[in-house]
């Protein structure tokens, strides 16, 4: 499949995502919550050590047990009423899109098929038409998956790490999105492909 012919197939799987973007917004907040409110926990215990603990305070041993206690309760709550939903509209939300675009194709493609003369079925196998319908039609969930929701959540995730680490160390930052190339390089050469997502249409 040729460039053009790639491009036009996701400008077509982007025409059917496109009427469900409220499942894509749910599912990309969920993602971003779910990859952010993990990073609450080193600056809690960056808290404990650099100042509860080993800091200049006049809280006596019993208090800052207190506080330590408020906290772990604390994060315990929000994993427990954030964490949690935050993950399961993630999956739900991604899911539900597919299911909904599969469903739609799908439907077209068995309209396209239906009408169809008696040559065409005799000239064409079942099972190439079988395998047409349950194979490259569920690649679109891979692209909802991939494309449709994690190009939204890694970017916002990646503003919000930039801006913790910038803080911290410029050097260090810099380095680390120096460093991003060459693990994306090591993950095309370990999973044996080339990066690029081709999607091919259950109809032309």
């Amino acid at each position: 499949m040729g460039e053009s012919a790639k491009r036009n197939s996701v400008i077509r799987i982007l025409g059917y995502i496109v009427p469900h973007w409220y499942y894509i917004i749910i599912s990309t907040a969920g993602g971003v919550l779910k990859l952010t409110i993990p990073l609450i926990v080193p600056q809690v215990l960056k808290y404990f050590t650099d100042d509860l603990l080993l800091g200049e305070n006049s809280l006596s041993a019993a208090e800052k047990l207190s506080i330590i206690y408020k906290t772990l309760f604390f994060l315990l709550c929000l994993y427990i009423i954030i964490y949690i939903p935050a993950t399961y509209l993630r999956e739900v939300g991604a899911l539900r899109v597919s299911s909904k675009v599969i469903h739609k194709l799908r439907c077209q493609l068995y309209d396209h098929l239906l009408p169809m003369s008696a040559r065409f079925h005799e000239s064409n196998k079942s099972g190439e038409l079988v395998s047409r319908i349950n194979n490259d039609v569920e690649q679109v969930h891979g692209f909802i998956w991939s494309v449709a929701t994690n190009v939204w959540i890694d970017s916002i995730v990646l503003v919000i790490y930039l801006a913790l680490l910038l803080p911290i160390s410029v050097p260090l930052t810099l380095l680390a999105c120096l460093m991003l190339p060459r693990s994306f390089q090591g993950f095309r050469l370990f999973s044996g492909t080339d990066g690029r997502f081709c999607c091919n249409t259950a109809f032309s």
